[in-house]
């Protein structure tokens, strides 16, 4: 498995997607839960800065052209604050090892699946 921390959004979360895809072998849990932490740790710092320089830069936009869209911006910024936070609490678990949390990450397998079909379509 790769250890290397990618460097942007797609890469990153292609990596978690492989990580999770890795199947969790009795005896291997451990590792596997490792390698799945640090995927976590790398969409992190990836996914902040993606949210920090794209999306502040939509939001700037979209706000000047139309200010009645500020509420909708609010709710797309929150949002973004409710992702990262969801991922922080993921690598939290990960990291400490709450095992019986585990089966939440076929959840996320199949939002993060979503998520990368949605960046290759924009």
């Amino acid at each position: 498995m790769n250890q290397a921390q990618p460097q942007n959004l797609d890469k990153a979360l292609e990596h978690l997607t492989l990580c999770l895809e890795d199947p969790c072998v009795p005896g291997e849990l451990e590792g596997w839960t490792k390698a799945v932490w640090q995927a976590l740790e790398g969409v992190r710092p990836v996914l902040q800065n993606h949210f920090a320089v794209n999306h502040q830069e939509h939001f700037a936009r979209i706000t000047e052209e139309d200010s009645e869209m500020f509420r909708q911006v609010t709710l797309l910024k929150k949002e973004d604050r409710n992702i990262l936070q969801h991922f922080e609490s993921l690598a939290d678990l990960t990291k400490n090892r709450k095992l019986p949390f585990v089966p939440g990450f076929k959840k996320l397998f199949c939002v993060i699946r979503v998520w990368r079909i949605n960046l290759e379509t924009e």
